[in-house]
């Protein structure tokens, strides 16, 4: 995810609590390609938050990245099937 787009992230849950580099590590290095990584990705967020201990605020600014994440890949794939046919 782009630096821009954690930034926005941010800018409205950290006032609700959401720990900044959590938020960006996170974010910063998922990878959304199809579904399976979505749902991946989700899994991901519900083991490290339970192991890191990450407060709800947390976890709701990442699960807005992956949201993000996976609709601009959803669009990018629209796209490009529209451009094939």
């Amino acid at each position: 995810m782009k630096e821009k787009e954690i930034q926005r992230i941010l800018k409205e849950w950290e006032p609700h609590g959401a720990k900044r580099i959590a938020v960006e590590n996170f974010l910063g290095s998922i990878d959304i390609t199809d579904h399976e990584s979505h749902m991946g990705t989700k899994a991901n967020l519900m083991m490290d938050a339970n192991l890191y201990h990450w407060n709800w605020a947390t976890c709701m600014a990442i699960s807005v990245g992956i949201k993000k994440s996976y609709k601009n890949i959803k669009e990018r794939n629209n796209e490009t099937k529209n451009t094939q046919t």
